[in-house]
């Protein structure tokens, strides 16, 4: 029976990264702008590894070829998994940017772990901006201007389904999750350039044939709690992904034990805190930063709190 997995990112270099990652478990290579700690990943070049036990050096794709119906749940065929898990240090803002549906594109969420004072999220245009408006504003540099934005703070929690065009503020660190796909189309770059002088390249021209003018505000942004629970050692947070993935927020004072309805896999991102995940077999311990992938197979796992504050994002897919 596999036991829970334990990944080693893969850090990827960026042009609006720093070296924040390091605050949450991340040991970072030096001088690098590491704006991307990819966690849990299908896709080359990006290829986490397992970071200790029988398994330790395997990669996804390698274990998904060997046990895959056991890792993933026998409902999800073995060849397509479906989620992305990446940790972000926005030193400076990303681009404004939109992502297509699926199978190119992607709906993700963002948990804010750390905001400097006035950060923000963008997402969302504002109300009565076209096409035409757009266009305009681009041409103008002034893009930003028909952004809507969010205050961003710790345990902010923000949902952009495909076609919302949005940004990552300077300032924060957060937990990306998001369906398995990595296609970007960029608006607007704050005319940055790379180590070479270059220019980064920008899509405008799809973007804005991506882009759902005549969304309503009420389906992204900051996301809304579907269920609330409260239980002796725990309380728990559902929240609406709109059947894109489930995305829970745990917080643990004592122990929770999770049983899943149907044989799925889970994963779970600690957010903060130091604690103990057992199951039958074994244990192992687990702190921020950590990214544990629990297989299809195992029934039951348990997470023991060992410090005041614990908090968990636990992310199953949606069938």
């Amino acid at each position: 029976m596999l036991c829970p997995l334990l990944f080693q990112p893969v850090y990827k270099e960026s042009i609006w990264g720093g070296n924040a990652l390091s605050r949450f478990g991340k040991k970072l290579p030096q001088d690098d702008f590491i704006g991307e700690s990819w966690e849990i990943s299908t896709l080359e070049p990006y290829l986490p590894t397992v970071a200790q036990g029988p398994y330790c050096g395997c990669t996804l794709p390698q274990l998904l070829q060997t046990h895959g119906p056991d890792l993933l749940g026998r409902k999800l065929p073995s060849s397509d998994f479906p989620l992305l898990v990446k940790f972000l240090d926005a030193k400076r803002s990303l681009s404004l940017q939109v992502h297509p549906a699926a199978p190119q594109g992607k709906a993700e969420s963002w948990y804010i772990l750390s905001a400097h004072p006035g950060a923000q999220v963008a997402c969302g245009l504002k109300e009565g901006v076209t096409a035409a408006t757009l266009s305009q504003r681009l041409a103008q540099g002034q893009a930003e201007d028909c952004f809507r934005y969010f205050p961003a703070r710790p345990g902010d929690l923000f949902f952009i389904p495909p076609g919302i065009p949005h940004s990552l503020g300077a300032g924060i660190v957060a937990v990306e999750v998001e369906q398995n796909a990595d296609c970007t189309y960029r608006l607007f770059d704050y005319n940055r350039k790379d180590a070479a002088g270059r220019l980064r390249p920008l899509q405008v021209a799809k973007a804005l044939n991506t882009i759902h003018f005549a969304a309503q505000s009420n389906q992204y942004g900051r996301a809304k709690i579907k269920e609330r629970e409260q239980q002796k050692g725990y309380s728990r947070i559902l929240y609406d992904m709109q059947n894109y993935f489930d995305l829970q927020l745990l917080q643990i004072n004592d122990t929770f034990t999770d049983q899943p309805k149907e044989p799925c896999f889970t994963i779970y991102v600690i957010a903060a805190g130091h604690a103990v995940l057992a199951w039958d077999e074994g244990n192992f311990a687990v702190s921020t930063g950590d990214v544990i992938l629990v297989p299809a197979s195992l029934p039951a796992i348990r997470l023991h709190a060992r410090s005041l504050s614990f908090n968990v994002l636990r992310l199953q897919p949606v069938w």
